[in-house]
């Protein structure tokens, strides 16, 4: 019988730990940003940029884990921009954000002006930064938190998922 137990309790530890695995981190290129579109084209996509030493990124972190929740038919990719950083470290910090089943990159170029610009002209480094795409292509940038509000906004003005 205990031995019953013990085989229950790894089997449960098991399957806790594969519920909570991380989606794997991928590097970030010049490429990254267009594979990101075409691999999502013709659903709405939220892709949502940030950083370990952004004090505004858990906010927004935590407003896309509620939306994420709430809507699972609209794909939320995470891309940090700290180039050279540990991927176990930004896998931890997506967990704890619960985040950890969304696709996951992080900046892969030591100038990450070159990475920003294949992403938006008008982006000067500012995070969070987060561009909401509709499932006709559509996009549209923010800069700072986003709340909840703007996302349910966004999914209003285009066919619910």
């Amino acid at each position: 019988m205990s031995l019953l137990r013990k085989l229950l309790g790894l089997l449960v530890l098991v399957a806790a730990t594969t519920a909570f695995a991380s989606a794997p981190v991928k590097p970030f290129t010049t490429e990254s940003y267009a594979a990101i579109l075409a691999a999502h084209r013709g659903q709405p996509l939220v892709v949502a940029f940030w950083s370990l030493d952004c004090a505004h990124c858990p906010g927004s972190l935590a407003t896309l884990a509620r939306f994420a929740r709430a809507h699972p038919k609209v794909s939320v990719v995470l891309v940090a921009t700290d180039t050279g950083a540990d991927p176990a470290a930004l896998a931890s910090h997506v967990r704890q954000a619960a985040l950890a089943q969304a696709e996951q990159w992080v900046f892969a170029d030591p100038l990450p002006e070159r990475l920003r610009l294949s992403i938006d002209s008008r982006w000067w480094g500012e995070l969070p930064r987060s561009y909401l795409i509709a499932a006709d292509g559509t996009r549209s940038a923010h800069s700072g938190v986003l709340d909840a509000g703007q996302l349910a906004q966004w999914l209003s003005a285009q066919r619910q998922p």
